[in-house]
């Protein structure tokens, strides 16, 4: 175990004196080259995380950690320091679906898929594609025998346009267009799906980076026993080994 001499029974983990005791671990010299390096690319604003990690018995756990809500300052407040985030201003739709004391589903996919009954790849997506640009992958990794990498640089699909406007305002959903982002898929395929009746957004760069999902995933080698791991360009994350 990476954390000796650290009680991590449930009713342990909420005592003062084990979050002394790892805070205490994170600042060992072991630790710090492991965050070492993990150097995020830029300071901007924070909002979800795709967290997947295997140990060194192969036992893997598959996160996703979110506010479940706009990009963070457009939507939400703080009361007493605790965030309250929107996330009912874009589910109106699952909303009007229940019932009173009903909970709202929740929408994260973290993935572990099996192979001959041991963990083989798993993922975890985040985004406003995240369910499109799940699937996209691990149709690509799964089916298609694809890298982690070249799967991840391959174009996704961005799922319904949800309208959402650079700097903040309410979106202005059009779920009926399929949205892809300006040349991602060749011109003349864009014309042929639209020919047999699926409308499309073509979304800038810019634009798509409010619509996109992002896949983080570590595979298995069940040969070898390899951890492969990869995370989307473009995003503050990486694959880190100790």
């Amino acid at each position: 175990m990476y954390l000796p001499g650290l009680d991590l029974a449930p009713e342990a983990r909420v005592k003062k004196e084990n979050a002394r005791r790892l805070w205490q671990m994170m600042n060992e010299p072991a630790w710090q080259k492991f965050l070492s390096v993990y150097k995020p690319k830029s300071a901007g604003a924070n909002h979800s995380a795709g967290v997947v990690a295997v140990d060194a018995q192969g036992n893997v756990a598959a996160i996703g950690h979110s506010i479940n809500g706009g990009i963070w300052g457009t939507h939400g407040i703080f009361v007493d320091g605790i965030s309250i985030p929107e996330s009912a201003n874009f589910q109106q739709t699952e909303i009007a679906k229940l019932k009173p004391g009903s909970r709202l589903p929740d929408p994260a996919n973290p993935v572990i898929a099996l192979k001959d009954g041991k963990p083989y790849l798993a993922s975890s997506t985040i985004g406003t594609s995240m369910h499109q640009t799940n699937l996209n992958n691990l149709f690509n990794v799964l089916d298609y025998g694809m890298s982690l990498k070249k799967s991840i640089d391959t174009p996704n699909f961005w799922g319904p346009f949800w309208g959402m406007v650079i700097g903040g305002g309410p979106p202005s959903p059009q779920v009926y267009k399929e949205a892809l982002a300006e040349g991602d898929f060749d011109e003349k395929l864009v014309e042929a799906v639209i020919a047999r009746g699926q409308d499309i957004k073509l979304l800038s760069k810019t634009e798509a980076m409010q619509q996109r999902g992002l896949w983080t995933a570590i595979l298995i080698d069940p040969k070898t026993g390899v951890r492969i791991g990869a995370a989307p360009t473009g995003a503050n994350g990486a694959p880190a080994g100790y």
